[in-house]
């Protein structure tokens, strides 16, 4: 890819969209694996019918589809909803056998002066932008009149209820009326093929099931439409792979054998879940094998173990051999030179030599540590090898199934299974029911017995209740269902002169029939349709808290993700049905593996400066006294960096430089002890060897740095607070005037002392060995340089030196927003932290919110929850200009400027051809935004 050139407002969009922020809503909101799983699982469907699946790039590239979501305007759900409610009242009196004429005449007027005309218009402004979103609106319309009707059955009765599968199923066929025409005129002047939405929309199938887990039960009145029911689909099921169950056990029962295991763990993984069912003797025969392999290797472990054991004892045994003869050798120093030499020379020898040991020390007991972890995570293995061997047969066979549930009434486990057999048999049914037909005589016998026993056994428990009792409604839907599923298996059965015909070939031709014509389509519309999602979302009450938070990330994936992506449709009639956003860029893909190879990782850089320590020390005229507050607050500050994880290389009394990485804390572990005296004072000295000086990027850099940064200016607050009474003493020479401060009158000093004690942080961040080195100086101190130092520096002195104030170059702030778990604009969090109450209030919220985050300005500011900072752009700065100085070169220009991204990473200004870094300010916030 060449240079790509674009304003950094387009850059900060590629941060936004790549965020570990908008990763996690595009986990949770746009399900990427379970779309493309869904989108897979339709591709074969219509595969298998030779349909084309062209239609279904509407969710996206074939690599990485997704949800859709599709705006719905407001008033839209009350006008659909009261459509939806005509159209129930007729069908419900269809479905009592007693049809109104009037209720339908009624429906017809509205949908001949009104409705239908609406609907058409809303579908040909689909069609007109792309043809193939005629899918994305049936699904959503069909989807809308669903939702709408929900106010309706939940103000009807539990007997009206009952019957919402058949006046749905009518429901749903009038809707299929309603769009098939439409459809048809709008689909043939665009060569597409309309057979997808007849086999998947057009059924009016009213099925509600788990995707995950479709249970024949949640199909019941289709099955009985099939003389089945849901018994018999168990049985079938044992019946007809029983050789397919049983292969399966063998294929784990040799998989277990064959394979060589480092973990325990590797194999409850083989072995958990695996069978749909397993037979008592299967299960016994794995149960030896598992013990055998899992003996296997707890001898091995144990081998292992008892090898470390005798090593990490060598190892303590040379550190106690150490420590003895550092011993000795204090003694014999202590012994031959106390009265014989200068005590200061002593101490100073005798320092060496605890040096010298504390840093061997260190690294012993660093060893031992991490022999110490391994030999745990040893011991802890050997004891699930030995639970392994140990484990009941009955708790052996419910890991090996734990995932198959009711397997028998499973119906994606039929479907798996039955495509299995149809080509094992070559798709000769008819001779594997002759093969069976016994069998298949006996189950629709037992299936007839079993129906009628459940019917006497409920009719007596109808008869023993109150009609009152609440429970006795449905004792009797139960009866009347068992009561119809002995009539649907009678239609397997013919009375011929005196006997019973039993049509096994109609069971199975119905089996089949119901799975491939019935279930199968049901669910691969069901899959289409998850991922269709209507917005606002239909509310009932107000959001607990989680789920405004929920909203709230809703509100920015839509702008920020889908809009710019063409995954959100709006529902009108008129103008555009896909929103106005700003078009990715074209080379957006590529764009952002720069982003992540450059951004993702890095080191951070800090150096601050405390404000007017010169002016202090003129004015001070007191090297003690300023050497004391210096001291005071330096403490406080240089407590924070370590706190959050920062390597801290220098303090130089006015300021100081730290860095933030994946090993800083460490490193400064292995680098530096730090005593107190016994007067107070803190002593660092070095235990580096010079070889733990290697800086490794981290995720998180930035972030601690800026957690840091935010927590020094509060530090450096407080001590301005708690020592503005002191500043009478400190500077007596000083023209003083009267002032209320906080409710108190204090002696306050002239403007020029307000700066007093602010501090200028400044953070850059890059790489190790290109912008940043750690290593030894020629004094053989620990040091930091590098271009991230030396910019750090300049941010860090520049800006109003009378208040405080954090700078960040664009790789830090890249860093950082590419690792966040969540911002916003400070608008959007103003807006979220007002109260709001009753559905329509939070429908008015959702949407005034979505249009600040579509509407924000391009001036790169967001704003961190929970840390409570706002993140700005305030300008930017040139490197390599001649005859310039460093302050300069520091623009704070925060327009929308334009440049160059090298393949680097690096950014170069097209007007004076030199590279520019873009500049960022942190401002800390109040709770809210404010």
């Amino acid at each position: 890819m060449d240079n790509a050139s674009f304003k950094i407002s387009e850059f900060e969009k590629i941060i936004k969209t790549s965020s570990r922020y908008i990763s996690r809503t595009d986990e949770t909101l746009g399900q990427p694996e379970q779309a493309r799983e869904k989108i897979s699982l339709v591709s074969r469907f219509l595969k298998e019918r030779r349909l084309g699946g062209e239609i279904l790039s509407v969710f996206g590239e074939a690599k990485n589809p997704g949800l859709v979501y599709v705006e719905l305007p407001q008033g839209t759900r009350e006008f659909h909803g009261q459509a939806a409610q005509m159209l129930l009242e007729c069908c419900l009196y269809d479905a009592d056998g007693q049809p109104n004429e009037r209720a339908w005449d009624r429906w017809r007027d509205f949908g001949r002066n009104i409705y239908y005309g609406t609907v058409e218009e809303i579908y040909l402004n689909f069609t007109s932008a792309q043809p193939e979103l005629a899918l994305i609106f049936e699904l959503a319309y069909r989807q809308l009149m669903s939702e709408s009707s929900t106010p309706w059955w939940d103000q009807q009765s539990e007997a009206v209820r009952g019957k919402e599968p058949q006046v749905m199923r009518r429901f749903n066929l009038e809707l299929t009326a309603l769009l098939r025409p439409i459809r048809d005129k709008v689909l043939q002047k665009h060569s597409i093929d309309t057979e997808l939405f007849e086999k998947l929309l057009d059924q009016g199938w009213n099925v509600t099931f788990d995707l995950e887990n479709p249970q024949a039960g949640n199909f019941a009145p289709l099955l009985r439409e099939l003389n089945l029911s849901q018994w018999m689909i168990s049985e079938l099921f044992h019946l007809l792979y029983t050789e397919q169950l049983k292969a399966n056990e063998e294929a784990l029962w040799e998989k277990l054998g064959s394979s060589n295991f480092a973990k325990p763990e590797e194999i409850t993984n083989m072995i958990s879940g695996s069978l749909a069912q397993i037979t008592e003797l299967a299960a016994k025969e794995i149960q030896k094998v598992l013990i055998k392999r899992a003996s296997e290797l707890e001898v091995k472990l144990n081998q292992e173990l008892a090898d470390l054991q005798k090593y990490t004892s060598r190892v303590k045994k040379q550190t106690q051999e150490l420590v003895m003869l550092n011993n000795s050798d204090m003694s014999k120093v202590v012994d031959a030179k106390l009265y014989s030499e200068n005590l200061l020379n002593l101490a100073a020898k005798v320092t060496d030599s605890l040096m010298q040991f504390q840093r061997n020390l260190t690294g012993q007991l660093w060893y031992l540590q991490d022999l110490e972890r391994k030999e745990k995570a040893l011991q802890t293995s050997i004891e699930r090898c030995q639970a392994l061997q140990r484990m009941p047969l009955k708790d052996l066979t419910a890991m090996l199934t734990s995932q198959s549930g009711e397997i028998g009434t499973d119906i994606l486990k039929h479907l798996e299974f039955f495509n299995n057999l149809d080509q094992s048999i070559k798709r000769d049914w008819e001779g594997l029911t002759n093969s069976l037909a016994k069998t298949l005589v006996e189950m629709i016998r037992q299936g007839l017995e079993q129906a009628n026993i459940k019917v006497k056994t409920l009719d007596r428990e109808a008869a023993r209740r109150n009609p009152n009792d609440p429970h006795a409604a449905a004792v009797l839907l139960e009866m009347e269902q068992a009561q119809a599923d002995g009539r649907a298996i009678s239609g397997l059965i013919e009375e011929q002169g005196g006997n019973r015909a039993f049509h096994v070939e109609l069971l199975i031709e119905n089996y089949r029939k119901f799975l491939k014509e019935v279930a199968e389509p049901i669910m691969n519309f069901r899959r289409l349709a998850s991922l269709v999602r209507l917005w606002p979302p239909l509310m009932v009450k107000d959001p607990p808290v989680l789920r405004q938070q929920e909203l709230c990330d809703e509100v920015f994936y839509l702008s920020e993700r889908l809009k710019r992506y063409n995954r959100c449709y709006c529902f009108v009639a008129q103008g555009a049905v896909l929103p106005r956003s700003s078009a990715a860029l074209k080379n957006d893909g590529e764009v952002r593996d720069r982003v992540y190879k450059h951004f993702s990782r890095v080191v951070a850089v800090m150096v601050y400066d405390i404000r007017g320590s010169s002016f202090m020390s003129s004015k001070l005229m007191n090297a003690d006294k300023e050497r004391e507050i210096k001291n005071k607050l330096g403490y406080m500050i240089t407590q924070v960096i370590r706190q959050h994880g920062g390597f801290i290389v220098k303090d130089t009394g006015d300021g100081g430089l730290a860095w933030f990485g994946d090993n800083a804390h460490e490193t400064y572990e292995k680098c530096y002890k730090e005593v107190f005296t016994g007067k107070g004072l803190k002593l660092r000295h070095s235990i580096s060897s010079g070889t733990e000086l290697n800086i490794l990027p981290a995720t998180e850099s930035t972030k601690q740095a800026v957690d840091c940064a935010t927590e020094m200016l509060n530090v450096a607050e407080k001590f301005i607070q708690e020592n503005f009474s002191n500043y009478r003493d400190w500077f007596r020479d000083a023209k003083e005037r009267e002032i209320l401060y906080e409710g108190i009158n204090y002696a306050v000093l002239p403007p020029a002392f307000k700066s007093l004690f602010r501090i200028g942080v400044g953070i850059s961040s890059g790489s190790s060995g290109k912008e940043i080195n750690l290593s030894l100086n020629s004094f053989g101190d620990t040091d930091l340089c590098g271009a991230a130092v030396n910019n750090a520096s300049l941010y860090a002195t520049g800006k109003d030196p009378s208040r405080s104030v954090i700078m960040l170059d664009h790789v830090s702030f890249a860093n950082m927003m590419l690792n966040t778990e969540r911002f916003t604009s400070l608008p959007q969090e103003k807006l979220w932290c007002t109260r709001t109450t009753g559905t329509d209030g939070w429908e008015s919220k959702l949407r005034e919110s979505l249009k600040i985050c579509d509407s924000v300005a391009d001036e790169g500011s967001y704003y961190i929850p929970g840390r409570n900072y706002s993140v700005r752009r305030a300008g930017y700065q040139i490197l390599g200009l001649s005859n310039t100085s460093k302050e300069a070169s520091l623009r704070m220009e925060a327009g929308d400027k334009e440049a160059a991204m090298q393949d680097d990473g690096r950014f170069m200004d097209p007007q004076t051809k030199t590279e520019i870094k873009f500049v960022y300010e942190v401002q800390p916030q109040e709770k809210g935004g404010k």
